[in-house]
């Protein structure tokens, strides 16, 4: 798989984002006052909140990325706005 670079979609609530595409995001609120990330995997698609940290002067978000849906096992970072994927596999030794 290539770089692929982030799709931030607008919008106000992740309740109607769960049809986004690999690589697609969109903000959301959290109930500590922070904003996070839900994000589609740019592997699988696979959409999913963590607890990583959203950096918007950057588009960058910590710690990496990690997918274990149904065999994905993405591994990766998103820097600068761009995925990229390192360590292939890594997600099933986790």
């Amino acid at each position: 798989m290539g770089n692929l670079k982030l799709k931030l979609l607008e919008g106000e609530s992740i309740i109607d984002r769960w049809d986004m595409k690999k690589g697609e995001a969109t903000l959301y609120n959290r109930s500590d006052g922070t904003q996070g990330l839900c994000i589609a995997c740019p592997q699988c698609g696979q959409v999913a909140t963590g607890s990583h940290i959203w950096h918007p002067e950057t588009q960058s978000l910590t710690p990496s990325l990690v997918c274990g849906a149904d065999g994905c096992n993405y591994h990766g970072f998103l820097t600068n706005g761009v995925f990229t994927e390192v360590n292939k596999g890594m997600a099933s030794e986790h």
